[in-house]
């Protein structure tokens, strides 16, 4: 509906020269030197609801940053949606299906390092007995033998 500036501004208690700052700053939509009041009005509904939002978050630090467009039940949903998500990751962790990230990093680090001092452990042991060694095929087999009692020795700490 295409109405004139100056019924614009009656109709949202605006002075003229308010209406003619909002069409320079493009929050009211023109045709034809009138105001397209259906359009124009949704145009600054939503401009009203995202500065609302930015005073808010301006005011509280601590309130997440969300689209400021969204209606009241498309925000319920969300926070239900979320308050559901949240509950069953609850849940997991309580029957044990998930755990902590920081856990699981402790202990993959704890697991390398033994795994790490296991194996840069086995020169010390056998160098002298490899050294006497003259058969290359032995050699390799004190290795495999050395390793593969390593990494059981590992295995059992591990599961244990």
């Amino acid at each position: 509906m295409l109405i004139s500036k100056a019924a614009y501004a009656r109709r949202h208690n605006f002075t003229p020269a308010y209406v003619s700052k909002l069409i320079k700053q493009k929050r009211i939509l023109v045709k034809d030197g009138k105001v397209d009041a259906e359009i124009s009005d949704r145009m600054l509904g939503k401009a009203q609801a995202q500065t609302e939002a930015a005073a808010h978050a301006a005011a509280d630090p601590n309130t997440p940053a969300i689209e400021a467009n969204i209606d009241f039940n498309e925000a319920r949903a969300r926070l239900t949606d979320n308050k559901a998500k949240l509950t069953a990751l609850q849940l997991e962790k309580e029957s044990g299906k998930t755990i902590d990230a920081i856990e699981v990093e402790a202990s993959a680090f704890t697991v390398a390092r033994i795994t790490r001092d296991a194996i840069l452990a086995i020169p010390d042991r056998i160098s002298a007995q490899l050294a006497a060694e003259d058969d290359i095929n032995k050699i390799r087999e004190m290795l495999l033998a050395e390793l593969r009692e390593a990494l059981e020795e590992l295995s059992t700490q591990i599961k244990g």
